[in-house]
């Protein structure tokens, strides 16, 4: 890791890279993975998901909940994150070795993440759905265009990956997975969660799609 010798963030980086790890984990991929089983009631149930996005939408607290759960934990992963990008020297070439790849992985997912769920919430909460809760008609339309839906499934992969890849990494810097034999276990658990939650994701939005398009069926049934 190559950093300004000088600087605060160098003298604090311990501290700063956990609480980037944290904010990583908890507050944004406990809010991705129940979006995700809120979305998924759209596959059971349309009345279920208009409900339940009517509720999110009417709590008094969205609010507060969206700016301090949501948006200053993700504002902080986002730019100490682009912090270690432009400071850590990247060896996934000269070496072949799972880790660099899931570094090298890690780095250029968090890219298309933020990029994914800046147009995402551009789009729903200040663009179509500024008004009204998203409605199971409204998000069908949206995922029935070809690109969009494209779009979709690249930065729900993206984002799955960077999650539990990331999920890897808090384990092993808050300490909960000491030496190579846990490390290693905790590499399959996280690999098969992200197939978990990828596959749930992409399942979701290939549901709105194929609807959308007048085909019925979804491989999550």
């Amino acid at each position: 890791m190559i950093m300004p010798a000088s600087s605060f963030v160098m003298r604090n980086h311990f501290w700063l890279r956990r609480l980037h790890s944290l904010f990583g984990v908890l507050p944004i991929g406990g809010f991705m993975l129940f979006h995700f089983y809120e979305n998924a009631l759209a596959i059971t149930s349309q009345k279920d998901f208009n409900d339940a996005s009517a509720a999110i939408r009417g709590n008094p607290f969205i609010l507060f909940l969206e700016i301090f759960i949501i948006y200053i934990p993700l504002l902080y992963h986002v730019i100490y994150g682009l912090y270690i990008m432009a400071y850590s020297r990247q060896n996934a070439i000269g070496y072949s070795y799972y880790r660099n790849w899931a570094f090298f992985w890690q780095r250029a997912t968090g890219i298309i993440a933020l990029v994914f769920l800046l147009y995402h919430q551009l789009t729903f909460r200040f663009g179509i759905f500024a008004s009204h809760s998203a409605t199971y008609d409204g998000v069908m339309s949206f995922l029935a265009v070809g690109w969009i839906y494209v779009f979709y499934i690249i930065g729900i992969v993206a984002i799955s990956f960077h999650l539990t890849n990331g999920i890897w990494a808090f384990l092993v810097s808050w300490g909960f997975t000491v030496g190579p034999r846990a490390q290693k276990i905790s590499a399959y658990v996280c690999g098969l969660l992200f197939v978990a939650v990828a596959y749930l994701g992409v399942a979701i939005a290939t549901h709105y799609y194929l609807v959308g398009n007048g085909i019925t069926g979804t491989f999550l049934s």
